[in-house]
Formats: structure tokens, sequence, C-alpha cells
């Protein structure tokens, strides 16, 4: 061998050396966000997203749309004259990673807006309109008039509206939130609610695919010291939480645990968000939710 073929042998060997690191390095840059330094490959969970790397198509978001009903009755006990308007504005997902057919993840969010098990969404839209809601009322008859002019006129008692649209994607999450607004004469109430759907195995996670079952008294504890912090660094007086909240929802870092209004403090500040970090969590959390962390990455909010 000369001493020229050595030096191309060596050169060639330097270049592979070279694509190898540029591979890796832009391996780590394509996976920012992920949370690798929460968690590590579980050993105890096989996922089948380790074996099947394809690429995932976008999803389909279709605009936001608008449907409104407005009654009016003087039926009730005190013979009032009563007017409530019922509002859905919502954004349809159409599509999942190239998936168009979502029965499943239409009827979690119906029955999370709603609390209707209807076939679709749209059947749990109709259905809601159908019902007037009055603020528990007894009302036996009702009549429906025009929205716009009884909104014009400011002649409602109370309003109901209800908006669902995704809030956040990822590689592997989709999460959609369900936002419900009552609005009388004195006040608002706002209560939310969130659907995790994984885009890659197509299904809808439960709350206990996320949190283990039986640590509540683990979490409450988590959940109080975040509480603890956010009083002591950010002035506030905030009172420690009694239950673990059922809305939550998964974000980048953590899970935002959702109070209702006047748990943590009084009623006119509104709902309390609480985050916890995942790595604060830690065996909270299900395995087969941690592996998700761990392959997830591109998070964008919606």
């Amino acid at each position: 061998m000369t001493r020229r073929t050595l030096y191309i042998i060596i050169a060639m060997l330097a270049i592979i050396d070279l694509v190898a690191g540029l591979y890796y390095l832009g391996a780590r840059l394509e996976n920012e966000g992920r949370s690798l330094e929460l968690f590590g490959k579980s050993d105890t969970v096989t996922v089948q997203a380790d074996t099947t790397d394809v690429y995932i198509l976008p999803d389909e978001i279709a605009p936001m749309r608008l449907r409104e009903r407005a009654y009016t009755s003087s039926g009730d006990s005190t013979q009032r004259h009563l007017t409530c308007g019922m509002v859905v504005k919502w954004q349809r997902v159409n599509a999942v990673a190239g998936n168009d057919s979502l029965i499943n993840l239409e009827r979690a969010i119906a029955m999370t807006a709603f609390g209707k098990n209807e076939r679709n969404l749209d059947a749990a839209i109709r259905a809601f309109l159908d019902e007037p809601y009055w603020g528990g009322n007894y009302v036996p008859d009702f009549t429906q008039v025009d929205f716009a002019m009884m909104r014009k006129a400011h002649r409602f008692n109370i309003i109901t509206t209800v908006t669902i649209a995704p809030c956040m994607t990822s590689r592997r999450l989709l999460v959609v939130e369900s936002r419900r607004d009552v609005a009388t004469v004195f006040d608002t109430v706002t209560t939310t609610a969130y659907v995790h759907y994984d885009r890659l195995l197509q299904r809808v996670l439960q709350p206990n695919d996320i949190v283990r079952a039986g640590c509540e008294q683990q979490l409450l504890s988590l959940i109080n010291d975040k509480i603890t912090v956010l009083n002591r660094n950010k002035s506030l007086h905030l009172t420690q939480a009694s239950r673990v909240p059922n809305s939550f929802r998964a974000m980048r870092q953590g899970l935002l645990f959702c109070f209702a209004e006047g748990e943590l403090t009084d009623a006119e500040h509104g709902g309390i968000d609480v985050r916890v970090d995942y790595k604060v969590l830690g065996d909270c959390l299900t395995e087969s939710f941690k592996h998700l962390l761990w392959n997830n990455s591109d998070y964008r909010a919606l």
C-alpha cells in the first residue's frame, strides 16, 4: 500500500466520521422538545412507536363553526318570563395523521363537552341545542325565538356557550379542549375538560392511561407542594387542594390540573390551573405515558 493510498483511506474515514457526527447532531435537533431529560426508555414497556418510525401525516382541522339557538318561556313556578341562549362553537378534527375515521375521538369529545353518548359530534351538538338550559329553573313549556333579536335587545337571562377546539398537537399527542361558559346577569361560570388522543396509535387516552390508578394521595401531595411554591414565589394566597381535579391536560413540560372557581381562592378570581412538571410526577405517571413522552416531539399550540 502506497503512502498516497493510505492518506486517501484516512481521509475517507475522517469524512465518514464527520457525516456520522452531523447525523447524530441532526437527530438531536430533530428531537427537540422530547422529554428525554425526564425519562429514559423503559425496558418493561413495548411500544409500537419503537419499531414504527414512519412519517406521520399532518392533522386536518376545519375552520371554527357556530350554531345558536334562543328560547323563551313564562311557564316556571313564579310565572317569570325566562329567556336563554344556547351557543356552540367548534373546530372539527377531520383527520389525524392521515386517518379520517375518528368515531372514537368524536364520541369522546361529545361525552366530554356535552355529557352525551352520541354516535358522533354532530348528533351531540343537535341534542344540546334542542334542550334549552335554564340554570336549574323548571320550565315545562318553551318556544324557540330569534337569537340575534334577543341578543340585540339584551333579553337573555342566561347564555350557555360550549367551545370545542384542539389546543395542542405534537408528534404523539393531540389535545382537544371543551370549555363551557354559563353566563347570567350576575356572573359567568367556566368549566373545562380535555380529550387526549394518541396520534400514532389512533386511540383516545383515558385518565388511567396517563396517571396511575391508586396514587391519588401522592398526586394530591405533589399538587399542594406546587401550590405552596406558587404562594411563596408569586405572593398568592391559594388554599391547599382537597382533591385531585378530574380535569387535566398534558403540556410540554407537565400536567396542568384545572381547579374550578372557588376551590383554591375566592370565586371572583375564576378557576385556577396548577402545572406539575413531569420530573416531579415521576411514579404517578403510567409507564406507557412515560414512553409516549420519550417518543414525543414537535409540540405546537393551536
